[in-house]
């Protein structure tokens, strides 16, 4: 081998490794300067702050969060820190205005027997599914939210993508569970004027939500696939099982109960993509977004998303209060 051949090699091999060593170090850094651990997501949830807590990443389209099911001008954002009930976890939330609206494509998971006979969006506290929770069990931080329902000891997480949330949920001691999907859920100005659902395969479904209310004419597609197949779904009132044909719902106020069964395995993950434009659009943001089923994966991403813009500005002195509130705003 020529001497000059070699030199040419050894400084591609050094120059490959200092090219990794970069990156790496880049990544670290984002690691080490964790400034998501200044933020409080439950700062503005009180008084007529108006925010959400839930899981969302910076100009993201998805804002994955709780709502508590009441009406009411403080109650804009779903969420309210006075409230200790929840009805379901939606998609889309405003943080801080005047005015409520959006909460699509609410989801609640259950362990109850879902009554047939209640297959239609009630008030929260009679709906069969309502669960109450506790701020000691509840946990917020950028990109990530979770939460522990008291009646059923389920436990619910969330992370977000852009146009993609992603949930995971474990069951404590049931083998058959539920999972709700609610689109006719509304409080205050908002309420859906067109719905539907489609059972697309086992574990995927499809569908939209239009809606009037601040927003005129607002159109949300979805799709959303699980981890686990369904056996059984029902909706718009009547027990429809699951069979390989496609089965949908079609109401201003479409409801439907996916049925699954956890024996051996208590953790059920739902992946959830959003459109404007179409259920297709829907999933290829879905597949795009959030390719696998790494729940940990998704939230180390979300978390460093968060890191990358609050790093445009460093502050240094004040106390650690002042520091939260300066990183929240």
């Amino acid at each position: 081998m020529r001497p000059l051949r070699l030199t040419g090699l050894i400084v591609y091999l050094v120059s490959l490794s200092l090219m990794f060593s970069c990156t790496k170090s880049q990544e670290e850094q984002e690691e080490i300067t964790d400034y998501s651990q200044y933020v409080n997501p439950m700062i503005g949830t009180g008084g007529h702050g108006h925010t959400f807590p839930g899981a969302t990443l910076p100009f993201g389209m998805v804002q994955i969060s709780p709502d508590n099911g009441k009406n009411g001008w403080d109650w804009c954002s779903g969420y309210h820190y006075s409230s200790d009930s929840i009805v379901g976890f939606s998609h889309t939330h405003i943080s801080g205005t005047g005015i409520g609206d959006m909460l699509d494509v609410s989801v609640m998971p259950s362990s109850v027997n879902i009554p047939i006979t209640s297959m239609d969006t009630m008030g929260f506290d009679i709906s069969p599914y309502y669960a109450t929770f506790s701020h000691d069990d509840e946990e917020a931080s950028p990109g990530y939210y979770r939460v522990l329902l008291k009646e059923s000891g389920i436990q619910a997480e969330f992370t977000a993508s852009y146009r993609s949330a992603f949930h995971r949920y474990s069951f404590p001691g049931k083998d058959t569970v539920s999972m709700i999907i609610d689109l006719g859920f509304h409080v205050n100005w908002d309420a859906p004027v067109d719905t539907h659902v489609k059972v697309i395969s086992d574990s995927l479904v499809t569908g939209f939500r239009f809606s009037n209310g601040w927003a005129a004419n607002q159109k949300v597609y979805f799709a959303m696939r699980f981890s686990k197949s369904l056996f059984a779904f029902y909706g718009s009132g009547k027990d429809t099982l699951y069979i390989s044909d496609p089965r949908s719902i079609e109401s201003p106020s479409s409801l439907a109960v996916l049925k699954f069964n956890i024996a051996g395995d208590p953790v059920i993950m739902v992946k959830v993509g959003l459109s404007s434009v179409s259920e297709e659009n829907a999933l290829i943001n879905l597949n795009a977004e959030l390719p696998d089923w790494d729940f940990e994966k998704a939230r180390a991403s979300a978390r460093r998303a968060w890191n990358r813009e609050l790093s445009r500005i460093e502050v240094a002195g004040g106390s650690p209060d002042q520091r939260s509130v300066f990183y929240t705003a």
